[in-house]
């Protein structure tokens, strides 16, 4: 395990090495500690190993090829996020803060203004078994389906809140939220989330249960 305890900006002039083993990093606060691409870098690169990352933010993450996921953070093995803030990354294609092929647990932090120029889920895509719990995805946006999060697999959402998120080609669905699978939200706010076709707020073609949803236009 990795225990930061310094503060402020780390600005990186060169794409970081692959992270190959398993690994636990926890830093002072996500206020406190910044990771930043300058729109240069992807942030973190997993290799098919389990991760967790604590208590810092990724932020300005950027990748200009056409097939390139995840700016701030590609994994292919499990990660678990806890108060990490991921902020302002974008890609071309899919996941531009965070593209996981792996097991997801992401608790509390906030995913805020990331764009998938071309491709689904402009802060986060993933594939395997999710959890997420008092997540805040705000101002995300992607041109296909899902603005902040396209997910396939078994989902499960508590305590989240999706506001302002946005889907922008002419059929894609899922303003907030595409889950292909299946889906269960609870005690969560979709709120002025748009998109062009199905699913202003939520797309979710597979099985869908809901539990106490605030929803607004």
């Amino acid at each position: 395990a990795i225990a930061i305890s310094a503060q402020g900006t780390v600005n990186l002039l060169s794409s970081l090495p692959i992270i190959s083993g398993a690994l636990s990093i926890e830093g002072p606060g996500a206020h406190l500690l910044r990771i930043d691409g300058q729109q240069q870098f992807r942030i973190f690169d997993v290799a098919a190993v389990p991760v967790a990352m604590s208590h810092l933010t990724i932020q300005h993450g950027a990748l200009s090829g056409p097939s390139e996921n995840g700016a701030g953070i590609r994994s292919t093995g499990d990660l678990t996020l806890t108060n990490v803030d991921v902020l302002s990354n974008t890609v071309l294609n899919n996941g531009a803060g965070v593209y996981v092929n792996g097991d997801l647990q992401l608790s509390n932090g906030q995913l805020r203004n990331n764009h998938a120029a071309t491709g689904v889920g402009g802060a986060l895509s993933a594939y395997g078994n999710i959890t997420i719990s008092g997540t805040h995805f705000l101002n995300n946006s992607s041109r296909n389906d899902g603005g902040a999060a396209s997910l396939l697999g078994d989902v499960t959402i508590n305590g989240a809140r999706f506001e302002d998120n946005a889907c922008t080609a002419t059929l894609c669905d899922g303003g907030a939220l595409f889950s292909f699978s299946t889906t269960r939200i609870s005690d969560s706010q979709f709120l002025r989330n748009v998109s062009q076709d199905h699913g202003g707020a939520i797309s979710a073609p597979g099985t869908l249960t809901i539990t106490c949803l605030l929803y607004t236009s």
